[in-house]
């Protein structure tokens, strides 16, 4: 195992064709912040989110693992708006899905990507690694302005966190990651 385990978040590229794209646009903005930093191999990392959960996600069994951090492309004169608002990693019915805050509607979430995870290890004893292969869902599509169907991949993503923040979500989110490998 490793001693430089990653930091425990959610690590992601979103989708590199889509970066390239923005990258071109000539009065393109990026905003990265509020728990989200961008790496130096051009990845973002959402931290954990380690503040107890409330109202409905409380009740919920496995809950979500939450990530926070506010990743934003802006462009063409304010035509271009696409947000990754506080993803979280949520299995339900097993299946798990990456879910973003909609910036619209407070207290809302997009489902936004099917994951396939297809590494789980730990990095430490205290430090799980989840790599998956992520899909666009469909009630996902206007998030990039309808510019990619849904089912088509995104970049993978690597989630890490530490099962004892919640080791009743932790285990119950293992054994579902775990089932599908």
């Amino acid at each position: 195992m490793s001693e430089n385990a990653p930091e425990p978040g959610l690590l992601w590229g979103i989708r590199q064709s889509f970066l390239r794209y923005v990258s071109r646009i000539p009065d393109c903005q990026q905003y990265v912040g509020d728990g989200a930093t961008l790496t130096s191999e051009g990845l973002y990392h959402f931290a954990l989110d380690t503040s107890p959960p409330v109202g409905r996600e409380a009740d919920r069994f496995p809950g979500p693992l939450r990530y926070r951090g506010h990743v934003q492309f802006t462009g063409y004169s304010g035509m271009l708006s696409v947000v990754v608002l506080n993803p979280w990693i949520e299995n339900n019915n097993g299946e798990t899905t990456l879910t973003i805050a909609n910036p619209m509607q407070p207290n809302s979430r997009i489902p936004l990507a099917k994951l396939v995870p297809f590494n789980v290890t730990h990095a430490r004893p205290d430090v799980m690694v989840v790599r998956a292969s992520t899909y666009l869902m469909t009630s996902a599509v206007t998030v990039f302005g309808g510019s990619y169907a849904a089912g088509e991949g995104l970049d993978p993503v690597v989630y890490t966190y530490k099962p004892e923040w919640n080791s009743s979500r932790a285990s119950a989110h293992e054994a579902s990651s775990t089932n599908r490998s």
